[in-house]
C-alpha cells in the first residue's frame, strides 16, 4: 500500500466464496493507481463479525520481502469461489448500535468495492452483516460504490432508490424489479459504479481509478498492464482499417456527433450503445456513445480515438438511400474523452431544439386522446346528478337525503380508492397506459351497470364504486403525464387535463339534455337508464383505444412512433427531475403530516371543493328558472364550456409556475364573487350569468396540482402523498328541498 497521505482510500470487501478474479484485479490494480486498498473479511454469521466462525480463522504462513517465512495466528483467511485462499488486512466489524461505522464507514475510505461470486455475494447482501448499511452511508456522503457481478445484490438490500444497474445474468430476475437493469459491461449511475463478471473487471475498476484519480492515473498504469492494442480502455489505440458508411437512417441520433459547427457520422464498424449505461451527472447529457466492435463499453471518458467520416448538416438531414451524398472524404479526429464528458457530444442547440419540438408535438397529439378519457371520467362524475331531471329519484323512490346519500358514496369511494391508488404509485407502476385503460374500462363496466339499479343498494354500491375507481385513474393520470414533460411544461399539459374536467361537467348535462328529450324512454327503459348506457359503452370503448393511442414510458425502446434521436431525448429530458430519495409510503406520510405548507394547501383545497361541489346543484338552480327538464339542463353546460376555455387560456400563457401564483388565487376571487350575487339575485333574471363566475372555481387547478408538487419537495413518496391528501378532501352536498342558495346560507358563507 502506497503511504502517501493524500492518496485517496479504497475499501474492498471479501468473503468466503468471493470470486479470485473480481478481487485480485481490484486490489491490485487500485494499488497500481496509488490508492491505500485495504481488504476486510466478512463473516457469514447472523451477528456479524462478533461471532468469528472456526473455519475462517487459520494459521497463516506467508513468504516476507526478505524471503524469511513469517506465520500469522488467527488470519482472516477467505476460501474464494474456486477454492483459492486469499488472506484479508482486516476483519470487519459492524455495530448496530452506532449510527455510523467508524472504522470502516464513509469517512476513512473514498471508495468501497464489493466483489462478487455467488456465496460470497449472498454474504455481503445480508443485512446482518451491515454491508448494505455501509453501502447507503457511502452513498449518501457522495463516495463511490463499485460493485461486481452477483455483488450487485447488496444495492437491493440497501434499498437503493431506482436506478440503471448491472450486473451477472444469473441475478438479473433478483435485480430487475428494484432497479432499470441494463445489459452494458460498465454502467455508472451517480456514485454506484456496477459491472458484470470477472472478464469486465479491468473495464471497472478503470472506470473507477478515472472518476477518481482523472485521465491522467488511467493512462499512467494502463500500458505497463499490457492490454490488448483495441480493448477500450488501452491508450492510445488506433483503427487501421477503413470506416464504411453506414444508412443515417438506421443510426439516426446514437451515432451522431458534433465538433463546433461540424457534424459526423461515425462507421458501422462502431457499435451504438444506449446512454442509459451512463448516469453520472457530468456525463447525463450525452447523446452519443460509441465503442469499437465487441469491446467492453465503459464510461464516456474511455472512448478510443476513431475514424469518423465529416458530413454536413444537409447531409444529416437527407434521406440515408441517397448514396451520393454520403461520398465525402475520410478523415481521422481524435474524439478523447474530454470532449465527450465536457461537449457531451450532442447535437448543436438549434437540432436540439428542432428535435424536442417535433418530440413534443407528437406527443401532444397522442396526449389529446387522454384529455379525451378524463372528460369521459368526468362526466361519469356527475352523470348522477343529471340523471335526477331524467327521473332517477323517483323511479329509485329515492327521497332528498337518500339521494344525498348515493351522490355521497361517489366521496367516500373515491377517498377509499386514492388511499390505494397510493400504494399502487409507490410501486412504480410498469405499464401506465395498461394500467389506465384497464381501469377506464372498470368505470365504463361500472357505469353501464348503473342503468340497471332498481333500489337504493344497488346506486350506492355502484356510485361507491365509481368514486373508487376515479381516483385509480386520475391520480395516475397526473403521474403519467408527469414521466414525459419537463416540470415547466406541465403546467399547460396538467391544464388540459383541467380543461377536460370543465368539459366533462358539460358533457355530462348536454348527453342527459338529449335523452331527456324522450321521456318514456327505449325499448321500456328509462331514459336514466339509457344515459348511463351510452355513458358506460363509450367510456369502455375509449378504453381500448387508450391501449392503442397513448405511449408507454419513455425508456420503452419499441415505441415506433419516435426517431431514434427522439427517443433518445425523451429519456434524457427528464433525467434531471429524478429525485434520489426512495419511494416509501411511511416516510411520505410522516413527511406530508410534519410539513406546514401541505396543511395550508389542503385548506385551500377544501374551500375550493366545497365550492366546486356546487356542479352538482346546478341542475336544481337552472330549474328555479322555470323552464322544462330539456332546457334546465341545457342551461348547465355554457357554464363550464366557458370555464373550459378560459381555463385552457390560463395554462397555455402560465408555464412559469412560480412567476404566476396570482394566476391560482384570482380565479377563487372570481368564484366568490360569483356565489355573492347569485345568493342574492337567486329569483331575479340576472341570476344565470352569475352562474360563469360560480364554475371559475376550480380554473386554478391547472396550476395548483403541479404547485402542489413544488410546494411539497422532497421524495416521490411525499409528493404522492400529499397530492393524494389535496385531491381527497370531503365534499358536501346541499339538501335539495329547496334548490336554491338560500335555503343554505351558511353553507354559502362557508364556499364565500
Amino acid at each position: 500500500m502506497a503511504n502517501t497521505k493524500t492518496n485517496p482510500k479504497a475499501l474492498v470487501l471479501i468473503a468466503d466464496g468471493t470470486e479470485e478474479m473480481e478481487f485480485t484485479i481490484t486490489y491490485d490494480t487500485l494499488v497500481r493507481a496509488d490508492f491505500d486498498t485495504t481488504s476486510a473479511f466478512v463473516y457469514a454469521t447472523e451477528q456479524g463479525a462478533k461471532a468469528s466462525p472456526a473455519t475462517s480463522i487459520t494459521e497463516a504462513t506467508i513468504m516476507a520481502n526478505s524471503g524469511a517465512r513469517i506465520t500469522i495466528p488467527n488470519a482472516p483467511v477467505a476460501t474464494c469461489s474456486r477454492g483459492v485462499k486469499i488472506m484479508a488486512d482486516t476483519v470487519f466489524e459492524y455495530s448496530r448500535d452506532s449510527d455510523s461505522n467508524e472504522k470502516f464507514g464513509p469517512d476513512k475510505f473514498d471508495l468501497l468495492v464489493l466483489p462478487g461470486g455467488l456465496k460470497g455475494a449472498e454474504t455481503l447482501a445480508n443485512t446482518n452483516t451491515g454491508v448494505p448499511r455501509l453501502v447507503r452511508e457511502y452513498l449518501d456522503k457522495g463516495k463511490y460504490v463499485g460493485t461486481i457481478c452477483a455483488g450487485s445484490l447488496a444495492a437491493r438490500s440497501a434499498d437503493l432508490p431506482r436506478q440503471p444497474i448491472t450486473s451477472h445474468p444469473a441475478v438479473k430476475s433478483e435485480l430487475e424489479p428494484a432497479f432499470d437493469y441494463s445489459e452494458e459491461s460498465v454502467v455508472v449511475s451517480g456514485k454506484l459504479v456496477t459491472t458484470r463478471g470477472p472478464g469486465s473487471t479491468f473495464a471497472f475498476i478503470l472506470t473507477l481509478v478515472e472518476l477518481i484519480q482523472g485521465e491522467d492515473k488511467r493512462l499512467e498504469i494502463s500500458p505497463p498492464m499490457m492490454f490488448p492494442p483495441k480493448t477500450p480502455w488501452n491508450a492510445p489505440c488506433q483503427i487501421s482499417a477503413p470506416v464504411v458508411l453506414g444508412d443515417y437512417r438506421a443510426w439516426q441520433g446514437y451515432p451522431t456527433l458534433s465538433l463546433g459547427n461540424q457534424y459526423y457520422v461515425t462507421g458501422v464498424n462502431l457499435v451504438p450503445v444506449s446512454p442509459a449505461s451512463v448516469c453520472n451527472p457530468t456525463l447525463q447529457s450525452c447523446l452519443a456513445w460509441i465503442f469499437l466492435d465487441n469491446a467492453f463499453p465503459s464510461a464516456a471518458s474511455l472512448f478510443p480515438t476513431s475514424r469518423v467520416i465529416p458530413m454536413s448538416s444537409e447531409v444529416l438531414n437527407a434521406s440515408g438511400e441517397d448514396r451520393s451524398l454520403l461520398n465525402a472524404a475520410e478523415a481521422e479526429y481524435t474524439i478523447g474523452s474530454n470532449y465527450l464528458s465536457t461537449a457531451t457530444g450532442e447535437l448543436s442547440e438549434r437540432d436540439r431544439e428542432q428535435t424536442e419540438a417535433r418530440l413534443l408535438q407528437k406527443l401532444d397529439r397522442r396526449m389529446y386522446y387522454l384529455v379525451f378519457t378524463v372528460i369521459l371520467s368526468r362526466v361519469i362524475r356527475y352523470n348522477v346528478a343529471a340523471a335526477q331531471p331524467l327521473g332517477f329519484d323517483k323511479d329509485l323512490q329515492l327521497d332528498t337525503y337518500l339521494f344525498s346519500f348515493v351522490l355521497s358514496g361517489f366521496y367516500v369511494g373515491y377517498f377509499t380508492g386514492a388511499i390505494f391508488s397510493c400504494i399502487l404509485l409507490h410501486q412504480k407502476i410498469s405499464r401506465p397506459k395498461a394500467y389506465l385503460s384497464y381501469t377506464l374500462m372498470a368505470m365504463g363496466l361500472v357505469t353501464f351497470c348503473t342503468g340497471l339499479v332498481t333500489t337504493y343498494y344497488q346506486a350506492l354500491l355502484a356510485r361507491f364504486l365509481q368514486g373508487f375507481l376515479e381516483p385509480l385513474y386520475f391520480l395516475c393520470t397526473m403521474n403519467y403525464v408527469s414521466k414525459w414533460y419537463k416540470q415547466n411544461e406541465l403546467v399547460e399539459r396538467v391544464g388540459h387535463v383541467v380543461c377536460g374536467n370543465f368539459l366533462g361537467i358539460g358533457m355530462s348535462y348536454l348527453v342527459a339534455t338529449i335523452w331527456s328529450v324522450s321521456k318514456s324512454g327505449v325499448l321500456e327503459l328509462p331514459s336514466w337508464s339509457w344515459l348511463f348506457f351510452v355513458e358506460g359503452g363509450v367510456t369502455a370503448a375509449a378504453a381500448i383505444g387508450a391501449m392503442l393511442i397513448l405511449p408507454s414510458l419513455p425508456d420503452d425502446r419499441t415505441i415506433s412512433w419516435l426517431s431514434s434521436a427522439e427517443h433518445v431525448l425523451a429519456r434524457g429530458r427528464k433525467s434531471n427531475d429524478a429525485c434520489d430519495l426512495p419511494i416509501d409510503a411511511t416516510l411520505g406520510l410522516s413527511l406530508t403530516l410534519k410539513d406546514g405548507k401541505v396543511w395550508y394547501l389542503i385548506a385551500i383545497r377544501f374551500l375550493v371543493t366545497l365550492c366546486s361541489s356546487t356542479a352538482l346543484l346546478y341542475p336544481p338552480l337552472t330549474e328555479t328558472m322555470g323552464y322544462d327538464t330539456p332546457v334546465t339542463l341545457l342551461l348547465c353546460v355554457p357554464p363550464w364550456l366557458f370555464a373550459a376555455a378560459l381555463s385552457l387560456l390560463q395554462s397555455r400563457y402560465s408555464t412559469e409556475v412560480q412567476a404566476h401564483r396570482g394566476r391560482i388565487v384570482l380565479p377563487y376571487y372570481v368564484g366568490a364573487l360569483g356565489f355573492i350575487i347569485a345568493d342574492a339575485t337567486i329569483h331575479h333574471a340576472g341570476f344565470y350569468p352569475w352562474l360563469f363566475l360560480m364554475a371559475q372555481t376550480e380554473i386554478g387547478n391547472g396550476i395548483f396540482y403541479v404547485w402542489v408538487t413544488l410546494v411539497a419537495g422532497g421524495p416521490l413518496a411525499k409528493q404522492v402523498m400529499t397530492l393524494v391528501f389535496v385531491t381527497t378532501i370531503p365534499h358536501e352536498y346541499e339538501d335539495l328541498a329547496d334548490p336554491g342558495l338560500r335555503a343554505s346560507g351558511k353553507h354559502t358563507l362557508w364556499r364565500i
